[in-house]
């Protein structure tokens, strides 16, 4: 578990980067259960505690793939809510470029459908 924060850390975000710096040098002067709830105590996020809750009980020797495979599930349905709603946000942006598509769309095949006509009123008359 140490190896993993240590790899993570590198790729965090500063501030979650400090955060991880803290509980690898926690977990190395103590006890990994303690460090990693002193983290969850830190940064008092629903999403870190469930995710130090798995650790935790992995560390006390239960099987978490079940649950670490649930709570990637649930991670990315989250991640998919927060992104509908960005998404929502910008309607005005979105809809001005829609309709120029539809104006390009619908000019093509105007143009396509005049050119037909007049090609084919040169051979009625």
């Amino acid at each position: 578990m140490l190896r993993m924060l240590e790899v993570y850390a590198k790729n965090a975000g500063s501030s979650l980067q400090s955060e991880l710096f803290i509980t690898i040098a926690d977990i190395k002067s103590g006890n990994q259960e303690t460090a990693l709830l002193r983290l969850e105590t830190r940064i008092g996020s629903t999403m870190l505690s469930d995710i130090v809750r798995g650790l935790l009980a992995v560390l006390r020797g239960d099987q978490g793939v079940v649950y670490f495979e649930m709570l990637a599930h649930d991670f990315k349905l989250v991640e998919i809510q927060r992104l509908k709603l960005i998404a929502m946000k910008r309607p005005g942006k979105v809809r001005k470029y829609s309709f120029y598509m539809l104006g390009c769309f619908m000019l093509m095949y105007i143009v396509i459908l005049g050119m037909e006509i007049m090609r084919a009123m040169g051979k009625l008359f």
